[in-house]
C-alpha cells in the first residue's frame, strides 16, 4: 500500500490532484491510500497521531517554511 497525503488549501487543487491519483489506482496495481487535508493543521495533527506518508503533494506556499 501506497499511503498518500495532499495538503493545500485550494480544494479544486487538492481535489483534482485527488481525481488523478483515484484514477491512477484503479489502472494501477498499486494499493493506494490517499488523505486529502485542507490545511496544514490538519496536516500537522494527523502526523502528530503517529501516521506517516510515502508521498506528500504540499501547496506551493508551503516550500516558505
Amino acid at each position: 500500500m501506497i499511503r498518500i497525503a495532499v495538503v493545500d488549501d485550494d480544494w479544486y487543487i487538492s481535489s483534482r490532484i485527488e481525481r488523478i491519483l483515484l484514477s491512477y489506482d484503479h489502472i494501477s496495481t498499486y494499493d493506494l491510500d490517499i488523505e486529502v487535508f485542507q490545511n496544514g493543521l490538519d496536516y500537522f495533527k494527523y502526523l502528530k497521531n503517529e501516521h506517516d506518508f510515502d508521498l506528500i503533494f504540499l501547496g506551493k506556499h508551503w516550500l516558505n517554511l
